[in-house]
């Protein structure tokens, strides 16, 4: 069996499973290479955990699975693990919210209730037959656990909801798996109640906790005047020296930047450098570049220079060594197809960060040019997608078939409609204000005069979009942008909520999905086939099991849409300083030239358009595209 058959069964049994995976240490005390020993380094032999570690300097560090379930369960647990302990309360998710153009929106998080109890420390504590104590008769599992796992937050936390079989038992395939990171462990209080707060693997691209370029601690060892190209640096982390070895040429002292020629160690933390003044890249106005004298003590920062890249190859720059996000949950492979199927191939963006900026600005910056950024808490992964719909249904989800009865209700996003689309680009000089048009050498303004005349709104909305990231020789692109912000808002667009039941639970936060509904009508009153982007999906979890509540936004009629087909064969990324070589057209074509529609697999007809006969359908009776 698996979770699709056993999710439309009835009468089927609900089940939660939360696995925590705290560090714990792979060393036996005592035993080489552990040099621990009574009485010489404690009074009382570890617990496998770093906090408790009395040879931290062989300390080995590995993780130890912990299990808990709402209903007893014998059979998830692997031979020599901890058993599952049966005591789940509640779990209250939050889910992942997107915002189309308006940054990554709001990370999904859950919330577990736990009951504290005595327990045998079997399976926690390596060496509990030497204690002097009985662990079953002193405190709870959850006081010593916290007390054993202080530094316990970012680690993984699994959550694993389905259904058991006819016999009860538990079946890995019958389980969905969502990946968090630990946040915060609250209690236990006094009615021996735990709370467990985590958060997806995107809370570390928070402003707070990640930057980019990483703060410089480099500091100037002399005063150096103006016209100087050779002086020492402090840099007892040797950041300058790794930034110019990984091709990053440019350094910002106060207001200036120069260019590297040279990086030579002189001393222990102490380095000579050559520069190049007043040298900023060629896309910048090196006028405003202005050479000064600069004091003992000055800041030399290290900037990050951004030439011709996709947007997914920023991306992985940003996540990966700007937020340090587990490579596993970054997919290069699918992220270059993405872009490719998205029509984002051709966004190449080019800049120059000169101080340590959020990371989470920086996503934020990228999302208003056409991308969705988002963790999928089922995938375990980072997943990108263009804004654009590319969705075609002939069979869209229904009130009869597959929406619960009576749980549709309809808004429209009023707030977010524009009349006017403003892209400001070619930023005059990486350290001027972004926020402001005089910092800009050029603009491109899509106006629709139509939504403003009084025959329709009446009224004007402007949308503003400052891009450090397109230089000036990139106009086309920004118009682009301009004109399929203005396209996708220039109307209100329908908010639709629904319930589904586990049968229909295939479709999930970033999908694009056709509904027919009788509360949204066409002219003559007839139900309007719709796609819609999926923007939140909030499961509503009970003891009979779990409904699910979707938050989705109109996205175009149920037309067919796709982009004009690019001339790409090949492609390789730099990945956290490795690259990562992989070839499109064998993971989109399969390494075949495009066909004619008839000769064309259904992927292909998806993301790319062909041209129709002048009868508007193909041979298959499908209807002719529109150019995205």
């Amino acid at each position: 069996m698996t979770y699709d058959a056993e999710k439309i069964k009835m009468g089927k049994e609900f089940a939660i499973i939360a696995e925590l995976y705290p560090d714990y240490c792979q060393n036996v005390y005592g035993v080489a290479p552990c040099t621990a020993s009574i009485p010489l380094t404690g009074t009382q032999k570890c617990f496998n955990t770093y906090s408790t570690c009395q040879d931290v300097a062989n300390y080995n560090r590995g993780t130890k699975v912990y299990r808990f379930s709402s209903t007893r369960l014998d059979d998830v647990q692997q031979a020599g693990e901890i058993a599952t302990i049966p005591t789940i309360r509640s779990i209250d998710t939050a889910p992942t919210k997107l915002d189309p153009g308006r940054g990554i929106g709001i990370r999904s998080s859950v919330n577990l209730s736990l009951d504290d109890h005595p327990w045998t420390d079997a399976g926690t504590d390596p060496y509990r037959s030497e204690r002097t104590y009985d662990p079953d008769s002193r405190g709870s599992f959850w006081g010593r656990f916290i007390a054993r796992n202080p530094n316990y937050e970012g680690r993984r936390i699994d959550i694993l909801t389905g259904y058991l079989d006819e016999s009860g038992a538990y079946i890995a395939e019958n389980f969905r798996r969502r990946t968090y990171e630990l946040a915060k462990i609250s209690g236990p209080d006094s009615d021996g109640k735990v709370t467990i707060e985590a958060k997806d693997p995107l809370r570390g691209a928070d402003l707070s906790k990640a930057q980019w370029p990483v703060a410089s601690s480099a500091k100037l060892v002399a005063n150096i005047a103006t016209g100087d190209t050779a002086f020492s640096i402090g840099d007892a982390s040797g950041q300058v020296l790794a930034a110019f070895a990984a091709g990053q040429e440019y350094i910002r002292i106060d207001d200036e930047i120069m260019r590297l020629t040279s990086v030579v160690s002189a001393s222990a933390g102490f380095y000579d450098v050559i520069v190049s003044r007043t040298d900023s890249p060629s896309i910048f106005d090196n006028s405003l570049n202005v050479q000064v004298a600069h004091s003992l003590g000055a800041l030399v920062q290290p900037c990050w220079y951004f030439l011709d890249q996709r947007i997914d190859q920023v991306l992985l720059t940003l996540l990966s060594d700007g937020a340090s996000i587990d490579s596993a949950y970054l997919p290069a492979a699918e992220w270059a197809t993405a872009v490719l199927d998205g029509g984002l191939d051709n966004y190449l963006f080019t800049t120059l960060i000169t101080e340590p900026t959020g990371v989470g600005d920086l996503l934020t910056e990228i999302s208003q040019h056409g991308a969705l950024i988002w963790w999928d808490e089922r995938e375990q992964k980072v997943l990108i997608k263009s804004t654009i719909a590319f969705a075609f249904s002939t069979d869209p989800l229904n009130e009869d078939d597959d929406i619960v009865a009576g749980s549709i209700s309809i808004t429209r996003d009023v707030k977010n409609r524009i009349s006017q689309a403003w892209v400001f680009f070619g930023l005059r000089f990486p350290t001027l204000d972004l926020k402001k048009l005089v910092s800009y050498s050029a603009a491109e303004i899509k106006v629709s005069t139509s939504a403003e005349s009084p025959n329709e709104y009446d009224q004007k909305k402007v949308q503003q979009i400052f891009s450090r990231w397109l230089p000036t020789a990139k106009r086309s692109t920004a118009s682009e942008i301009a004109s399929r912000q203005l396209s996708s808002y220039r109307d209100s667009k329908i908010l639709l909520s629904m319930t589904l039941d586990p049968k229909d639970d295939d479709y999930w936060t970033g999908d694009t999905v056709g509904i027919r509904t009788s509360l949204v009508q066409d002219e003559t009153g007839l139900a309007r086939d719709i796609n819609y982007l999926i923007l939140q999906v909030d499961e509503t979890i009970s003891d009979t099991g779990v409904l699910y509540q979707y938050v989705c936004q109109a996205a175009s009629t149920l037309r067919r849409s796709g982009v004009i087909a690019p001339n790409v064969y090949g492609n390789e990324i730099v990945f956290g300083g490795v690259n990562v070589v992989f070839n499109l057209s064998q993971v989109i074509f399969g390494g075949t030239p495009f066909p004619n529609y008839s000769d064309a697999t259904e992927l292909l007809r998806f993301r790319y358009i062909f041209i129709a006969p002048n009868t508007g359908v193909f041979s298959d009776n499908t209807p002719a595209y529109q150019i995205q």
